[in-house]
């Protein structure tokens, strides 16, 4: 049985090939397995669900499968790697070889790999733990995306030990006031003065000039204290107040618009801030994989998912359903790989973040100080830890980019700060080097394509 959003398709008859794919996707094993079981079957029998399947790869890698439309293809169908969240299963991958037959070899194989997420109804969780009773976002729109995202939200608050419960702090020197409802919210700025609550950040790419965002100036700071209107928003900041309202959150931060963009001592003073903006932030937003704020956070170009429900038989012989959907390519996309990592700032707003909600074409990721996991349930890891050593810290940095190359010390001002306080010696940032391990600091090398900056004044060996 097949559905997407408002249909659903109750005739579905698997073939025998099927049934068997089922029963092996849904086989027990531990995590450490790597069973490699193959199906092999003739293009002519099959039934929806393999035929959807097949066509599926065809649309996303068509270079490597052609249309099945020769008998004398062969396709195998090898589970290789079955993975579990916390406690359960959450995706399966498969990968599918096509044997095509030439003139002088009968069967020359190509594959690819399939993945599907898991998940069965509340009502089979409650029986088998084997399988999680969530589903992964099925649709474009807000609604999904804020479920997932309150589920993982409250997740964290209620059951990871290492991350921090506290909702309400003090709120940043200024911060967007948001009120209304999603249909027409109401924006302005406002200037905290020491007022405490809850707030979320935004981390995103500003672009090329001729795609800055909105910017709060000296000039229109007044109008922007009354009223900012909705629609003269970049996309990326109307999607990120959308979520900010549906989570029952009523302050967000944005640096372009809280920070006075024409006051150099204005914007002095609040990067020294920055540690605290984004540490004391319930969630950091991130727009990981937009160029600048006119892309978005790509809730509403995402496609629908198309589900099916596969037979499942509960360890204590009942029978229910087991929900199967099949991850599209670009929802591999791991969110260190979007255009925003290539920054110097978003770095330290990484690292600062208890939470960090990244949004990629292919899909969302969550980060907390507990677990690093996609939307799809997949365990995911990010190119920078905050186990690793301040070397290779320094070594991804160096190598992101920045708008004003004099802001290159700056931009590590908050992850110094956090860094010092585990730390008894202090950080020269004269030089950018710690005093304790100074001689060890200056054993370093440029890369071979560096292109950075000079910095007048800075000596050569900083």
């Amino acid at each position: 049985m097949t559905e997407s959003a408002g249909t659903s398709d109750r005739s579905m008859e698997f073939c025998d090939f099927c049934i068997e794919l089922v029963r092996l996707m849904a086989a027990p094993e531990d995590t450490s397995s790597n069973s490699r079981i193959t199906l092999v079957k003739h293009p002519e029998i099959s039934c929806n669900f393999c035929r959807r399947l097949m066509e599926e790869l065809q649309r996303q890698v068509p270079d490597t499968f052609e249309p099945l439309n020769k008998s004398s293809q062969l396709i195998s169908f090898i589970r290789s790697m079955r993975t579990w969240g916390t406690h359960t299963a959450s995706y399966v991958k498969l990968v599918v070889q096509i044997g095509y037959p030439t003139q002088t070899r009968p069967y020359i194989p190509r594959s690819s790999t399939a993945k599907y997420a898991l998940w069965v109804d509340r009502k089979t969780e409650s029986k088998d733990k084997q399988f999680s009773g969530h589903a992964p976002i099925l649709s474009p729109g807000i609604d999904e995306v804020r479920n997932q995202v309150r589920f993982w939200l409250n997740k964290c608050r209620s059951d990871h030990s290492n991350c921090p419960t506290n909702r309400v702090s003090n709120l940043p020197t200024r911060v967007l006031s948001l009120s209304g409802d999603l249909y027409g919210p109401t924006i302005r700025l406002m200037e905290s003065k020491g007022t405490r609550g809850e707030y979320c950040a935004l981390s995103h790419c500003w672009g090329p000039i001729d795609k800055r965002p909105l910017r709060t100036t000296n000039q229109n700071l007044q109008q922007h204290l009354s009223d900012i209107p909705y629609k003269k928003l970049p996309q990326t900041f109307q999607e990120s107040v959308m979520l900010v309202l549906s989570l029952g959150i009523r302050y967000l931060w944005i640096d372009s618009l809280c920070i006075l963009q024409d006051d150099r001592s204005d914007w002095q003073s609040e990067a020294k801030e920055m540690r605290n903006v984004y540490r004391n932030a319930s969630l950091v937003i991130a727009a990981s994989g937009a160029e600048d704020s006119s892309q978005g956070l790509f809730i509403q170009s995402r496609p629908h998912a198309l589900v099916t429900k596969l037979p499942f038989d509960v360890h204590d012989e009942t029978r229910g359903y087991l929900n199967a959907t099949l991850i599209p390519k670009s929802g591999e996309d791991a969110p260190y790989r979007g255009v925003l990592n290539t920054r110097a700032w978003a770095l330290q707003e990484r690292y600062l973040a208890r939470r960090f909600l990244a949004f990629m074409p292919g899909g969302i990721s969550w980060a907390c100080k507990n677990i690093k996991r996609d939307e799809f349930e997949q365990i995911i890891d990010r190119e920078f830890r905050e186990t690793d050593s301040w070397e290779s810290m320094l070594e991804s940095y160096t190598s992101l980019k920045l708008a004003f190359p004099a802001d290159r010390l700056e931009a590590l001002r908050g992850i110094v700060a956090e860094i010092q306080e585990t730390r008894t010696e202090q950080f020269d940032f004269r030089y950018g080097v710690w005093k304790d391990t100074f001689h060890q600091d200056l054993l370093w090398v440029p890369g071979m394509h560096d292109s950075s900056s000079d910095l007048s004044n800075l000596p050569t060996w900083s």
